[in-house]
């Protein structure tokens, strides 16, 4: 992995638990507290994974999210997309729980979740047009 790629995925990955940090003070959920060891897990048994789902499940949803159009939320729930593809249910929305927080969350907190996942998309689009550029 060259090395503008890899200190994409690293803040890539870096931004993902800010944002899990964050939610969990917005929320003080303690599933939270478990899903933010989920990623700690993932992250250290494969460093890309989080962006390639990301890039996979989330992106083609960019233009929702730069418009901050709260639809997005109702549409990430990949656990759908997988479970139609025969995947694994423990994926990046089920682990952020944004769907389900939503409604409770402050409109503070919702801007502060589009400014995170702007940031997200930003890595994963440099990321997929690096990666994929040749």
């Amino acid at each position: 992995m060259g090395e503008n790629l890899q200190s994409i995925v690293i803040d890539f990955n870096n931004t993902l638990q800010e944002l899990m940090d964050q939610l969990y003070v917005a929320t003080h959920d303690n599933e939270l507290e478990i899903n933010k060891e989920l990623i700690r897990k993932a992250i250290t048994a494969n460093k890309t994974l989080l962006i390639q789902q990301y890039c996979i499940h989330i992106l083609q949803f960019k233009d929702l999210i730069y418009n901050r159009d709260e639809k997005v939320i109702d549409r990430l729930n990949v656990n759908d997309i997988n479970r139609k593809e025969g995947g694994d249910e423990e994926t990046l929305d089920k682990i952020l729980k944004l769907k389900t927080m939503w409604s409770y969350l402050s409109e503070d907190n919702k801007e502060c979740v589009f400014d995170y996942l702007e940031i997200l998309t930003d890595k994963a689009t440099n990321y997929f047009s690096i990666k994929y550029s040749k």
